[in-house]
């Protein structure tokens, strides 16, 4: 009988553990290093199988932060932008870019099921309703995807430009929600009193043929 890959007994070893409820909802996963001297493994096997894990659903990444069991996590459709939400309510959206980039992050090229080294356009703004800041936005969209980025107005509704540039339309998002403390930019962005929590939104929205584009 053919051994059994020890990254796949790994998997299958979290996966009951999350079955059983010794790893519940938003719990973050010993580290890498933890698993790897627990297991005997390399982090490089380690990794091979909480990558696997991320790409089915079963987990999520936070960067800075860890891997976390994604039981928490929900399915949107019918996804509205910023801009039309607001407009909806009556209100006058604006648009603050803080940030526009070019970088890698490994944890975000797998949850978008691209390989490692991949480069993205981080775009970070300022969302902003009838003079009143409501939510910082950070959008990471793949270079092989968006090969123009220069040619969105970040000032104006992302999707549109998307939808225009590329005819790309955010037809589903897969999103977890946790409440958080904010940053000192947060606070001094949004305005917030000393105290005020906010509500940290990390997922990737896909296409209408289920692909995943955007982070």
């Amino acid at each position: 009988m053919q051994n059994i890959p020890v990254y796949l007994k790994l998997k299958e070893d979290i996966k009951q553990k999350i079955q059983n409820g010794d790893y519940y909802k938003n719990m973050r996963l010993p580290s890498e290093n933890a698993l790897s001297a627990e297991w005997g493994i390399s982090r490089m096997t380690v990794r091979r199988a909480l990558d696997e894990l991320t790409r089915e659903g079963l987990l999520y990444r936070t960067r800075g932060s860890g891997t976390f069991v994604a039981a928490n996590r929900f399915y949107q459709c019918d996804i509205m932008s910023f801009t039309e939400m607001v407009k909806l309510r009556g209100a006058v959206p604006q648009t603050k870019v803080l940030e526009n980039s070019f970088v890698c992050d490994d944890d975000i090229a797998t949850a978008l099921h691209l390989p490692k080294s991949s480069v993205f356009y981080k775009v970070k703004r300022l969302r902003i309703a009838n003079n009143t800041p409501v939510g910082i936005e950070t959008v990471f969209l793949p270079l092989q995807f968006c090969d123009s980025p220069d040619r969105l107005e970040l000032d104006k509704s992302l999707y549109d430009g998307l939808k225009q540039l590329y005819g790309w339309s955010v037809f589903r998002q897969n999103v977890a929600i946790t409440a958080d403390m904010p940053t000192k930019d947060e606070i001094e962005f949004l305005n917030l009193s000393k105290g005020e929590a906010v509500l940290r939104t990390e997922g990737i929205s896909l296409d209408d043929d289920n692909k995943p584009f955007l982070y």
